[in-house]
C-alpha cells in the first residue's frame, strides 16, 4: 500500500503542476467576467430608484450565485484530495 500511496502522490503532484497554471488563468478570466457583469449591471441601474434598487439587488444576487456555483464546480472537479484513497463500491444482488 505504501508504494501505491507514493505513486498516487507523485501522479497528484504531476497533475497539479500541470493544471495549476491553467486553472489560475481560467479563474483570472472568470473574475474578469464577473467584474464585467457587475459593471454592466451598474450601468443598467445607474439612476436607481427604490423600485429598481430591488431589481438591481436581485440581479446582483443572481450574478453572485452563478459565479460562486461555477467556482465551486471548478474546485470540486479539478482539485484532488491530498490523502489518497481507493473507494470500493459493491453491489449485492439477490437471486430471484
Amino acid at each position: 500500500m505504501d508504494e501505491a500511496t507514493k505513486n498516487i502522490l507523485a501522479a497528484d503532484k504531476e497533475y497539479n503542476d500541470r493544471i495549476n497554471p491553467i486553472l489560475s488563468q481560467q479563474l483570472d478570466r472568470l473574475e474578469q467576467l464577473r467584474w464585467e457583469h457587475n459593471r454592466q449591471l451598474e450601468l443598467k441601474f445607474e439612476n436607481t430608484t427604490a423600485i429598481t434598487e430591488s431589481k438591481k439587488q436581485k440581479e446582483q444576487n443572481r450574478i453572485k450565485r452563478v459565479f460562486d456555483d461555477y467556482y465551486s464546480w471548478v474546485e470540486e472537479s479539478t482539485i484532488t484530495e491530498k490523502a489518497p484513497y481507493i473507494k470500493i463500491v459493491a453491489v449485492l444482488r439477490g437471486s430471484g
